[in-house]
């Protein structure tokens, strides 16, 4: 066991560490057709810079918001490189920052996908496809 005791005041951090974080709730996917995987970019928007978006736009032109790091952020936009398209069938794992720290656990909660009976039984065999810091990648 290691001791914390010079850490921090055990006292004052008691209900942080001693909370039951974990949930009950059940977890979902979406299949989406013929949709568009958005880079992350930094954008300069109306006079001032806003957070990089990325993330999945439908074939309507609707911006998945639970395609973003966080869900309820991020925007539909249009990109300024060319788009490549393909017909594969991909499965999206997100927007991965090269640090550590919540920015990881912001994306890894997604890939609970990889071990489910639906991946396995009918999507095994596809390409895995995720958007780094700057750019999309499979």
């Amino acid at each position: 066991m290691t001791n914390f005791d010079y850490l921090y005041n055990p006292d004052a951090a008691k209900d942080t560490f001693s909370k039951n974080y974990f949930i009950d709730k059940k977890l979902h996917f979406q299949i989406i057709e013929r949709g568009t995987i958005l880079p992350h970019k930094h954008m300069y928007i109306n006079g001032q810079w806003t957070w990089g978006f990325g993330g999945i736009v439908d074939s309507k032109n609707n911006y998945i918001s639970s395609s973003f790091t966080m869900s309820g952020g991020g925007a539909a936009y249009t990109p300024t490189e060319e788009i490549q398209h393909s017909a594969e069938t991909v499965v999206y794992l997100g927007l991965f920052f090269p640090v550590w720290g919540h920015a990881i656990g912001d994306n890894i909660r997604r890939l609970w996908f990889l071990k489910s009976r639906v991946f396995k039984g009918y999507f095994k065999n596809c390409k895995l496809v995720y958007i780094p810091w700057g750019g999309v990648y499979s």
